[in-house]
């Protein structure tokens, strides 16, 4: 999906537009476990760094809270943009409704 992790390891302006671009490229994708891709991914990181999430947090709670703070452990900041639906917020459902998924 993405280049080679040490591509990004940059803090030049253009190195973001690229992360931009490559971001722009996907949209939403099918059900991941977040807590499990980062815990492939902490042990990879080296220096200290800037971790961006833009996640709905769809996920178990518990272990998605203990890799967090194994980045926090690690001096890395950690960014979480939470993507929330307009339906979540306003639930403008007034009658009974069958959902298939969360």
């Amino acid at each position: 999906m993405f280049p080679e992790s040490s591509t990004w390891k940059s803090a030049k302006p253009k190195r973001f537009q690229q992360l931009v671009k490559t971001l722009d490229r996907f949209g939403p994708g099918k059900e991941t476990s977040l807590a499990s891709v980062f815990e492939r991914l902490l042990p990879t990181i080296k220096r200290r760094s800037l971790i961006v999430i833009c996640s709905d947090c769809f996920d178990k709670i518990d272990p998605l809270v203990t890799v967090l703070k194994g980045f926090r452990h690690a001096s890395h900041e950690v960014i979480l943009f939470h993507i929330v639906a307009p339906e979540e917020e306003d639930f403008p459902f007034g009658r009974p409704t069958q959902f298939r998924s969360l």
